[in-house]
């Protein structure tokens, strides 16, 4: 069964409720009916995060596809500034710890490739980095 993954998301001033699935027509219609938008930036649909806004994504997706909450629902994730996010740690070997850097690129919906070169790039000037520090 296809499956539609809810997530928040502040857009356009505003708090939104954002709808991410592998493009489908039949679900694209469901949004449609939900007279959901779709954003360029965030390349999802999206709808205001109201109560019966959340009741009607379950009303009009029954049966077409699961509704998966567990983002939407679950615990916040820690708040980083943006020096945090950015800032290098690397580990005593002067290897970077990819995946720290890496799932920001997968949560911003960036191709594999674009994903696997930086990861590339990030092995290769990490040793180079921690020498210089």
């Amino acid at each position: 069964m296809k499956t539609v993954e809810l997530r928040k998301l502040y857009h356009r001033d505003g708090r939104r409720i954002a709808l991410i699935f592998e493009k489908d027509r039949e679900l694209i219609a469901a949004c449609k009916e939900l007279d959901a938008s779709y954003s360029m930036t965030h390349k999802c649909w999206y709808i205001d995060n109201k109560r019966q806004n959340l009741k009607r994504i379950f009303e009009v997706f029954k049966g077409k596809a699961r509704v998966d909450t567990t983002v939407f629902f679950g615990k916040p994730k820690e708040v980083l500034s943006k020096r945090e996010r950015m800032s290098v740690s690397l580990s005593e070997h002067g290897n970077a710890e990819p995946e720290k850097f890496l799932d920001p690129l997968k949560s911003r919906r960036l191709s594999e490739n674009n994903i696997r070169s930086t990861g590339q790039r990030l092995k290769y000037f990490s040793p180079i980095i921690a020498r210089s520090a």
